[in-house]
């Protein structure tokens, strides 16, 4: 591995296929994406494609259940990757953007895509990755602070929240909604007893009441009405 302070060779995410339950992927924060048919007795690397073997944040890799054998990587130096193989072949889809952290997908009549990236910025398909737009979080933008977790309701894909993270142990900047497919953002205030900390997870179950499931570095998990 590369010496880089933001590789370290962990294992970052695990999907099981839609389809068969004994082929299951790991993605590593180093050596890229791994594949195990037989319920994890052997694994191989399946990397053929992929530029950069560095995966590290929230969802960033994904099987999607709504379209059986396309997977989807979002990686450090490599952007989003797409795999139409289960994993055999990949190639980039998110152009100059290669920076990418967390991720989601959305599928219904089409695909819909975003990936968080540095400095407070995160980058949104509408095309399953043909084409992208790139937006700023509200706010200051300094160095340390990036987007990390992302996540789509269930019920109306243009409603998308996204959490941010720190660099370095510093305070990281909360959680935003857009409500019109990721073009604005805006703050979601927290409950003065959360602090600032990083943001590794997010997830949104709808219903009447739609309710969002985050999970904040060092203080657990939480949930709140999603407004």
């Amino acid at each position: 591995m590369p010496n880089l302070d933001y590789v370290n060779g962990d294992a970052t995410n695990l999907e099981v296929d839609p389809v068969v339950d004994e082929t299951v992927y790991v993605a590593t924060n180093g050596y890229g994406v791994f594949r195990t048919r037989d319920g994890g007795k052997k694994w191989q690397p399946i990397n053929r494609g992929l530029i950069a073997p560095y995966v590290k944040g929230p969802n960033a890799l994904i099987a999607v259940t709504e379209r059986p054998g396309l997977l989807l990587v979002s990686t450090l130096g490599g952007g989003v990757n797409e795999s139409l193989d289960r994993g055999e072949h990949w190639r980039s889809i998110s152009g100059g953007y290669t920076f990418t952290f967390g991720m989601a997908a959305a599928a219904g009549p089409g695909l819909r895509l975003a990936a968080a990236r540095p400095n407070k910025l995160i980058i949104v398909s509408d095309d399953g990755g043909r084409s992208w737009i790139e937006t700023e979080l509200p706010g200051q933008r300094p160095e340390h602070i990036a987007t990390n977790a992302v996540a789509f309701h269930p019920e109306d894909q243009r409603v998308l929240v996204a959490g941010t993270l720190a660099y370095g142990y510093r305070a990281a900047d909360g959680l935003f909604v857009s409500r019109d497919g990721g073009r604005h953002f805006a703050r979601l205030e927290l409950p003065e007893n959360i602090p600032r900390v990083s943001v590794n997870a997010i997830r949104i179950l709808g219903g009447k009441v739609p309710m969002m499931y985050v999970g904040f570095n060092g203080i657990g998990l939480f949930r709140a009405p999603l407004q």
